[in-house]
C-alpha cells in the first residue's frame, strides 16, 4: 500500500508547478511522519500549510473525497494517508 501525507502531496504539486525543490535534512529523509512535521511544523521548514494555502485546501479537499469513496484512509494521529486501492 501507498503511503503520503498531504505535506506531501503540496510538496510535489508545487514542485510540478513552480520548479521548488524542497530538500529533507538528512537526520529525518525517508521517516514519513518526521518529513510530514518538517514540511509544516518545523521553523527551519517550508510552512507549506502556510505558504502554500491554495495548494493545502485543494489537497485537503481531494484527500476528503478520496477517504468518501472508500479509496484512501486517513489516520489523524500521524496525517498518514493510506491509499487502499
Amino acid at each position: 500500500m501507498k503511503e503520503t501525507t498531504i505535506p506531501h502531496i503540496v510538496k510535489e504539486a508545487i514542485e510540478l508547478e513552480f520548479g521548488i525543490n524542497i530538500e529533507f535534512p538528512e537526520e529525518i529523509k525517508g521517516d514519513l511522519e518526521k518529513e510530514h512535521d518538517y514540511l509544516i511544523w518545523d521553523e527551519a521548514g517550508p510552512s507549506l500549510s502556510k505558504n502554500y494555502e491554495e495548494h493545502w485546501s485543494k489537497a485537503c479537499e481531494e484527500i476528503d473525497q478520496l477517504v468518501d469513496d472508500g479509496t484512501v484512509y486517513f489516520n489523524c494521529d500521524n496525517g498518514i494517508v493510506v491509499y487502499l486501492q
